[in-house]
């Protein structure tokens, strides 16, 4: 999947958390993403797969996802994909271009949405 998608979404993702960090899938370019999940149960299975150990599902508000998201740019994962299988994910999303919009909605104003 290729589709950096920037349009809004109504979208509230669960995330995988360890001391590690966000847990993350190869894309088959080779490059890292962010794995968000629509539900907390395809997190659940995500884990399982990938043999994650000691990792929390949780929805983090809007606020602490901006700042995971932020985090990844930081850390030179500038893509993420909502929810990923061994295969495929359903959705690609480029990070930097959600973080700029974000911070130009909030400098006029705006509320955070997705």
């Amino acid at each position: 999947m290729d589709d950096l998608s920037s349009e809004s979404v109504n979208l509230q993702p669960w995330l995988l958390l360890s001391d590690a960090g966000p847990a993350c899938w190869q894309m088959q370019d080779d490059r890292i993403a962010l794995a968000m999940f629509t539900d907390q149960a395809k997190a659940q299975q995500y884990a399982t797969n990938a043999q994650l150990q000691n990792s929390q599902c949780l929805q983090p508000s809007p606020i602490d996802l901006v700042r995971t998201m932020a985090m990844c740019v930081e850390g030179a994962i500038e893509v993420a994909v909502l929810d990923p299988d061994q295969n495929s994910a359903r959705r690609v999303f480029d990070l930097p271009v959600i973080l700029k919009k974000v911070r130009d909605d909030l400098r006029a104003g705006k509320p955070l949405t997705w």
